[in-house]
């Protein structure tokens, strides 16, 4: 069967919840504001003439999600979402630019089609943030945005492209130096956090494992976990990688992205850790990435909307 999402987006960018979503107890609320309709109606992108990629920011309450306070806000996101209890807020619709990123001197922030989300809870406590949480996000956020870039963008978001961890201490500065530069912002088409745009100086979402985010998140449009997702995912990516269909996993190389088929050609169709390892060791592999997210920074499965999921 087909991958349902959780969540869908008309054309110009309103969220609705799936048949699979209500199931689940998903729910989307958009909230009118209160400061003006023009917050609602948001802003426009590129307005600067420059052909920006589009990409993903997380963002931070620092509290919870609330309909009253949402609809106060002066600088919203698109969405504000509840990791706990899965309720997605909109503010303002994805066809539209978002508010909640600072302008400064450079290159366009909030203009540079770049899709925003606020979640739940407080960047000093994201470390410890429950895995399930992290799943309700790749499903509830994640996935629906891609989805809505593919099919009336033709555009494929690159979700594992994301930035490498960071230290936090000294993060919120401006200059600090996880943040991306100018040139490398304009052309990002990825997903990263507020901690990392150019020309702010928030440090949210902290050490938020977006990386298990955009992990669970492939796999799952990627057909590689069965639907309830009960799985040890560091284990089956680990093992089981190399059983994806060849034309939509790919390794990341010092060289770029190049399939796994092209490479089971010269390694003998190894075991999958066997075989990540003997790249790793062989220097063919940009990273390893032990550190809590597994093998997760090896395995980019490319957007497909036709997606099977295997059960």
């Amino acid at each position: 069967m087909a991958y349902e999402p959780t969540i869908v987006y008309d054309q110009a960018g309103y969220a609705a919840v799936t048949p699979r979503g209500q199931l689940l107890g998903v729910t989307v609320q958009f909230v009118p504001s209160t400061v003006g309709d023009y917050i609602n109606n948001g802003g426009t992108y590129a307005d600067d003439g420059i052909d920006y990629s589009w990409r993903g920011c997380y963002h931070e309450i620092q509290g919870n999600a609330s309909f009253g306070g949402i609809a106060g806000h002066q600088y919203p996101p698109h969405v504000w979402y509840d990791t706990e209890k899965r309720i997605l807020f909109q503010s303002i619709r994805l066809s539209r630019s978002a508010m909640a990123l600072y302008q400064g001197s450079g290159y366009k922030t909030n203009k540079a089609r770049c899709l925003q989300v606020e979640l739940s809870g407080y960047s000093e406590y994201q470390a410890n943030e429950p895995l399930q949480f992290l799943q309700n996000i790749a499903e509830d956020v994640l996935i629906p945005w891609g989805q809505w870039l593919a099919k009336y963008h033709g555009f494929n978001l690159d979700i594992q492209h994301l930035p490498d961890p960071w230290v936090i201490s000294g993060s919120a500065s401006e200059y600090a130096p996880q943040r991306l530069g100018e040139e490398t912002w304009r052309h990002y088409n990825g997903m990263l956090e507020h901690a990392n745009v150019p020309q702010n100086d928030h440090w949210d979402c902290g050490a938020l494992d977006i990386w298990r985010i955009s992990a669970h998140a492939a796999l799952l449009i990627g057909g590689l976990l069965v639907e309830d997702g009960h799985i040890e995912e560091e284990d089956f990516v680990q093992y089981r990688c190399l059983q994806a269909p060849n034309d939509t996993l790919y390794v990341v190389t010092d060289q770029g992205k190049i399939t796994l088929n092209e490479l089971m050609k010269v390694h003998n169709q190894k075991d999958g850790n066997v075989f990540l390892n003997e790249l790793y060791n062989a220097g063919m592999l940009k990273d390893k990435f032990w550190s809590k997210i597994g093998w997760y920074g090896l395995a980019v499965i490319p957007w497909r909307q036709d997606a099977q999921i295997r059960v």
